[in-house]
Order: C-alpha cells, then structure tokens, then sequence
C-alpha cells in the first residue's frame, strides 16, 4: 500500500485528470465522502462516482494541496487551494479550503470538509461533521433552501451547520 503522502499526491491528481477509476482505487469499498455541491454525504465507491459525474457536468473543480498535516489515529489533514468553474471557464470560487481524510490499511476510508479561522483555530474531525465552512451563495439575491451546501461564489453568505468537538488547546 501507499504511504499518506503518495496516496493523497494520486488522489488529488487522479481527481483532477478526471480519471475516476484511479481516484477509487484509492479508497476503500465503503469510502464516505462528503456532497459539497449537493449536500449530505455519498458512501462507497459507485455512489462517489454518480455524485462526480453529476458534478463534473455542472463544475469543473481543480484541488491542488499547499500542506498536509498528518495527525494521530489516521487523520490526514490537507489545505486545498480550490478552483471551481463553470463548464463554460466562468470562476465560481478560487478559495483555500482544508480536507480532513481516514486512511486506513492504506486507503482513504473517509473525507470531509472543515475550515479553520482565527475564532474556531482547533476544528476538529468529526464522523457526524459533513460540511462546516461558510459558503457565499450562488444565486445572486435568491433565497436558497437550508441546508443545501454549494460552492463558494460572490454574493451573499450563509452558514452551514456544523458541530465543533473537541477542544481549543489554545484556549
């Protein structure tokens, strides 16, 4: 098996190639990830691969990691600079964002999605934390239903619900 290091590299690159079969090869059959463009989660590797097809012909997202940080019990944290578009080249977000992945027997067994500022600095991963960030809505001036996370655009900010845990050791 890979090391953490290799395996996210593959994944990230995988991802960006559009090449599905590689990525999954990478996780393990009962893999959990999250929806970020729907909403709620996705489990296994048949249903990753509907919710990235679906994706890619409304989004054209590319993920390229800044930092990892390797944590105790598996956890693998990954700074992300995202740049989603639109199929038509249009940008949607050119944000950071930070990828919270569960390797185990070398493969990724879960990702989610957290952010980290300046009054929530200790985020923790968390198996009930699917989507925690802020996110601009991309309907300009629309109302949008609650709890339908999207990618970040321009206009307009909500806040997802999230749960923090653990705890601040700077506090």
């Amino acid at each position: 098996m890979a090391n953490t290091q290799t395996l996210i590299a593959q994944a990230y690159s995988a991802f960006n190639h559009r090449d599905i079969d590689s990525a999954l090869a990478l996780m393990s059959e009962n893999v959990s990830w999250p929806k970020a463009s729907e909403g709620g989660r996705v489990v296994g590797k048949e249903e990753i691969r509907s919710y990235w097809t679906r994706q890619w012909k409304e989004f054209d997202p590319h993920v390229e990691p800044l930092e990892r940080i390797d944590r105790e019990g598996g956890i693998t944290e990954v700074r992300v600079h995202q740049l989603v578009k639109t199929v038509g080249g249009d940008v949607l977000s050119d944000s950071e964002v930070w990828h919270v992945y569960t390797i185990a027997n070398g493969l990724i067994e879960r990702m989610d999605l957290k952010e980290r500022t300046r009054t929530q600095p200790h985020l923790q991963h968390s198996p009930d934390t699917s989507m925690c960030q802020d996110l601009p809505l991309l309907l300009s001036g629309n109302a949008m239903p609650t709890g339908v996370p999207i990618f970040p655009a321009r206009r307009g900010r909500i806040r997802m619900g999230c749960r923090l845990v653990g705890t601040n050791p700077n506090a």
